[in-house]
């Protein structure tokens, strides 16, 4: 998917879930992704859950070595803020 695309859908999906107060299950392999967008992550490795917990202590702390694996192979090519838009104090999309 085009980034700019991405970027509209998610921060539609940012407004809808602030306006509606939705919740989403988001799945997803990337890592950048769900770092702006998700305030939970659980990582599942072979089907079974490894690691849970607030999304920002997760992946700035991972305790699990394929939790680990994804975050060293995650290469961020652009400011994710630069494409998106800014993000509040929980590292959410606004």
């Amino acid at each position: 998917m085009d980034l700019t695309i991405r970027a509209s859908i998610l921060r539609t999906l940012a407004r809808l879930r602030a306006s509606r107060g939705l919740t989403y299950v988001f799945i997803s392999h990337d890592i950048e992704t769900v770092r702006h967008f998700c305030s939970t992550v659980a990582v599942m490795h072979r089907g079974k859950i490894v690691e849970t917990g607030p999304t920002r202590d997760v992946l700035m702390a991972p305790q699990h070595p394929y939790t680990q694996s994804l975050i060293s192979a995650a290469l961020p090519v652009v400011p994710y803020s630069a494409v998106v838009g800014s993000t509040n104090s929980r590292g959410q999309m606004s």
